[in-house]
Parts: C-alpha cells; sequence; structure tokens
C-alpha cells in the first residue's frame, strides 16, 4: 500500500514531538515514493530543528537534497542545511555545504547565495549577542570578516563590531592588532 502525505499528517496530527520523530522515523522506511520520502526527511527537519536537535536536522534536509529533483530545490535546502551547520559552530562543514550549493547555480544565484550566507552568520552573530554571549559573536563577526567578506563597506562595520566586543571581552591584544589594520 502506498504512503501519501495526507496519512501523515493524519497520524501526526494530535501526537508529541517524540512520537511524531519516532512514526516519521517508520514511516520514512515504509515510503516508497522520493516525494513522499522528502516530504517526511522535511517535517523530521522541522521537528528535530524546532526541538534543538541541529544536527539531526541537518541530516534530515541534506538526505532530502540529495533526492530532490530541481537544481534550485538543492540549493535552497543545502542552504537551510549549512545554517543549522552554522548555528551550532560547525564553520567548516557550513562552508562544505555552500560549495555544493553554489555547485547548483548559475553565477547571478551565486552571488546570491553567498550574500545569504554571510547574512545568516550575521543574524547569528546578532542573536548571539542579544543574549549576551559575546564571545560567541565575536567567533561570527570573526568568520565574517576575516573569511567571508570581500565589501569595504560591510568589512569596516564588521570591524567596529569586533573592536566593540574586543573592548567588552578585555582583549586588547586583538582590539589593537585590529584597530592598527
Amino acid at each position: 500500500m502506498a504512503l501519501t502525505k495526507s496519512q501523515i499528517e493524519e497520524d501526526l496530527r494530535n501526537s508529541g514531538d517524540f512520537v511524531k520523530i519516532d512514526h516519521l522515523n517508520r514511516f520514512l522506511r515504509q515510503a516508497d515514493s522520493l516525494d513522499v520520502r522528502k516530504f517526511i526527511l522535511l517535517k523530521l527537519a522541522e521537528i528535530n530543528a524546532n526541538k534543538g536537535f541541529y544536527p539531526d536536522a541537518a541530516k534530515n534536509i541534506d538526505a532530502a537534497a540529495d533526492i530532490s529533483l530541481t537544481y534550485k530545490e538543492k540549493m535552497e535546502l543545502y542552504m537551510r542545511e549549512a545554517e543549522l551547520y552554522v548555528k551550532i559552530g560547525h564553520f567548516e562543514i557550513a562552508d562544505a555545504i555552500l560549495k555544493k550549493a553554489l555547485i547548483q547555480g548559475n553565477a547571478k544565484e551565486q552571488a546570491e547565495i553567498k550574500s545569504k550566507y554571510i547574512q545568516i552568520y550575521y543574524k547569528e552573530a546578532q542573536e548571539q549577542e542579544k543574549a549576551l554571549r559575546n564571545r560567541k559573536a565575536v567567533e561570527y563577526y570573526e568568520r565574517i570578516y576575516y573569511n567571508i567578506l570581500g565589501n569595504d563597506e560591510e568589512k569596516a562595520k564588521m570591524k567596529d563590531k569586533l573592536l566593540d566586543l574586543y573592548n567588552k571581552l578585555g582583549r586588547v591584544r586583538d582590539y589593537s592588532r585590529l584597530a592598527a589594520r
């Protein structure tokens, strides 16, 4: 018997998150069409991300991207995966995922992807700063400043942010090194 999206949604309707995860994993083994598999994987990723299980969510999104048929959809899914790895601080893995996304697009789309990627880092850095986790915010801002950016205006903005955070954290050497640049 073929499994449908409506059957899956009906089964999940009044369940808790951990029961949903269990049922979705069971459905994943039974799914026979790519469309249903992708639906299940994205549903699993959504629930895992909401619970804070970012590595599991990223794995589900990666599996969904692998079975996606269009380049645009693959790009979007890879960017969502990269965002999850940025959230947990696995920058090298996020960079590798970014490269997978860049391969899928043309020159215009690649420029958009890079811009989105910078925004992901910037958004996460701001969230860390709002939560008064300045040391973590510095990691994100340093990553943007030293590894990602090319635009002079944005680079100056990141430099000001880093100088301010270095000052707050008492990182005098880093402050003086960056100020001399």
